[in-house]
Parts: structure tokens; sequence; C-alpha cells
């Protein structure tokens, strides 16, 4: 049943896609970096209820640009959440 669910969510979550506005300078360079719990407090704002720790950035995002990350939903289930990280 849970994983059904995590299904369910894999394929929503698949079609959303979070903006997230963020300080720029030179080169599209962003000051800091997207955090999970950014991540995570935008999906809220659709709907969604992510844990932050089960979004995966393999690399910290720090330019301006679009990002596929994977959110483990389930033990065997992995959705993707498209990122936009826009100049504020």
């Amino acid at each position: 049943k849970m994983k059904s669910k995590a299904e369910e969510l894999s394929k929503k979550l698949a079609e959303l896609s979070i903006t997230i506005s963020k300080e720029a300078g030179e080169e599209d360079k962003i000051f800091g970096s997207v955090t999970t719990m950014e991540i995570a407090n935008a999906l809220r704002q659709e709907g969604y209820i992510v844990d932050k720790r089960h979004i995966k950035i393999e690399e910290p995002i720090k330019k301006i640009g679009v990002y596929n990350l994977p959110v483990r939903l389930h033990p065997e289930v992995e959705g993707i959440v498209k990122i936009w990280v826009v100049k504020k």
C-alpha cells in the first residue's frame, strides 16, 4: 500500500516544476547554494510533503539553471523533481 502511494506521488512529482529564486552574481553563480530544505519547502508550498533527507543533491547547486533531482519516496520507489533555479 505504501509502495503504491509512493508510485503515485512519483508520477505527480515528474509532472511538477519547482522554481527557486536566488541572488546571483557574474556568470549566473548564485550566492551560497540551493539546499534540500529550500526544495522541501518549495514542494510543501505545492502541496507535497517530502522529507528533506530524501532529496538527493549529487553536487551543490551553485548556478542558475534547470536540475533534475532524485527523491527517495519509498525503499523501492524513487521520483524525479525538476528544479528551476532563477535569478532574483
